[in-house]
């Protein structure tokens, strides 16, 4: 099948399409044998982290399946961040048994996983192999994605992120040939969240959404999809931090997430996705919590690059203005209040950065990989711009 390559073309775009087939409910995930049924297939790989292992989610998938006359095994040892050499590992545990189909549950970790296998299954070589931007020759594994947190969007994108620990730095893959064939969102797999992986992951979708909303190319679809998710999700966040088993919310929570993703998969992110790969590679933050710290850094940066567009958000956000550079100030000032009130911090230097990393972290938002990033982005950055955004980070 002829990959789409919308977004990565860069500006105007304006082709947006679904290949996944969404199932979106409460309840859902006990439909996975009928589901996974339907389209024929009769032998499937799981993939989880070790926490849903412990659960119990992955002997319950695999009861699900086999129930639907599936063969099924698992793998329950997905790390955070997919590091190069648990891929392999999970490729070793599937071996050589003509496996039809990946199932991977959990957060953007474990289907980022379920990618990656889905690849390496039915192509030679090392992942690296296929680092950049359509580049894996083969037709991998369908995949199935069932994510357990609000947040990624994993579930019907077709990026692949992978930590290198010999270079300490993440890559990733853009092909639409990952792009799972069917999403199961089921928002009752959420309520068990920590506090702390329901503020990150939240934070990462909203981060999806403004990013995609403000950047420069140009998708009307993929537009209003993402100002739909900055409504839905700055509107249930904080109460769903307060209440973490309110059904009605982490329903919401669930659906802005999924809404951002299916916008940022054809209209792209921005400057703050490419410069959290350094805080992630070098510091070991989470993903969600890097593009939380900084998001209203990057959304001022770039403020008068996109000034209707920051200010639509500033609206989303609840401001009362009418004046544009007021809503922007709103907008800006609506996210820092949000850090505050979930205790994120709004500097890195706890996480270990200082001065003497800057070189590195500068260094690192500027490999190629990065590059659809920072074209999308509305205000083309310069090294030295970066470098003083990230001592911004500092204090």
């Amino acid at each position: 099948m002829t990959e789409f390559k919308s977004w990565f073309q860069g500006p105007p775009s304006s082709g947006w399409e679904c290949r996944t087939r969404i199932a979106f409910g409460n309840g859902l995930f006990g439909r996975l044998g009928e589901i996974v049924a339907s389209m024929g297939i009769e032998r499937t790989f799981v993939v989880v982290d070790a926490g849903l292992a412990e659960s119990g989610v992955l002997n319950e998938a695999l009861a699900l399946l086999r129930k639907a006359d599936i063969e099924a095994e698992g793998f329950g040892q997905v790390q955070p961040n997919v590091p190069l050499k648990n891929v392999e590992q999970g490729v070793k545990a599937a071996g050589d048994q003509d496996w039809e189909m990946v199932v991977a549950i959990g957060g953007g970790s474990s289907i980022d996983f379920g990618k990656a296998i889905s690849i390496l299954l039915t192509n030679p070589g090392d992942l690296r192999d296929y680092a950049g931007w359509y580049r894996v020759p083969g037709e991998p594994l369908p995949v199935v994605a069932i994510p357990t947190t609000a947040g990624t969007g994993a579930e019907v994108t077709g990026v692949v992120v992978v930590s290198d620990p010999e270079s300490h730095a993440k890559f990733s893959l853009l092909t639409d040939k990952v792009i799972p064939k069917v999403a199961i969102l089921d928002p009752l797999l959420t309520i068990s969240l920590p506090k702390q992986v329901t503020v990150a992951c939240g934070m990462d979708a909203l981060v999806h959404a403004i990013e995609s909303f403000t950047n420069n190319f140009m998708n009307p679809v993929g537009s209003h999809l993402a100002g739909l998710s900055i409504k839905i999700i700055s509107s249930n966040l904080e109460r769903v931090v307060e209440h973490p088993e309110d059904k009605d919310r982490r329903y919401q929570m669930l659906l802005g997430s999924l809404l951002a993703g299916l916008a940022f998969k054809d209209k792209g992110l921005g400057l703050g996705h490419a410069m959290s790969y350094p805080l992630t590679g070098l510091f070991g933050m989470s993903h969600g919590i890097a593009n939380a710290i900084l998001l209203p850094v990057v959304m001022e940066y770039n403020s008068e690059y996109c000034l209707g567009e920051m200010a639509e958000v500033g609206t989303l956000l609840g401001s009362p203005s009418a004046e544009a550079q007021k809503k922007v100030k709103y907008a800006v000032g609506r996210i820092e209040e949000l850090l505050h009130k979930l205790e994120i911090p709004t500097s890195i230097s706890g996480w270990g950065a200082s001065e003497k990393n800057i070189d590195d972290m500068v260094a690192d938002t500027f490999r190629e990989g990065r590059k659809p990033l920072l074209s999308s982005n509305p205000r083309k950055p310069n090294r030295s711009e970066v470098r003083e955004l990230f001592r911004k980070l500092l204090t």
